[in-house]
């Protein structure tokens, strides 16, 4: 399984500083899912719109490919939360993304 694969939630992952990744959501038990919204935050505000500045949010089957995360600063923590439409209900998943600087263990 890679890295980059979000099963649970809440989970904790990493990225490096400059990097930029395309993170998965599994919303395993529903038949059909669709993307109502994703949003960033870093100390509780809103930085979607400057971490996730390019592409689409994909479907396939009970899996959301989120667009990639990117522009994260260093020894920061993000929390990625995603809405989706699951069989007609609201569901959601929550994950921290931990951003390394260069060099940090």
């Amino acid at each position: 399984m890679s890295d980059d694969y979000v099963w649970t939630s809440p989970r904790k992952v990493s990225q490096v500083e400059g990097a930029s990744r395309t993170w998965a959501v599994d919303f395993r038990g529903y038949t059909s899912v669709v993307v109502s919204s994703v949003t960033v935050y870093l100390e509780g505000e809103d930085v979607t719109s400057t971490t996730m500045l390019t592409g689409d949010h994909a479907v396939n089957g009970t899996i959301i490919t989120l667009k990639p995360l990117s522009a994260l600063k260093g020894k920061e923590t993000y929390i990625v939360r995603v809405l989706a439409t699951c069989d007609g209900d609201i569901d959601g998943r929550q994950f921290e993304v931990y951003c390394k600087k260069a060099g940090e263990r």
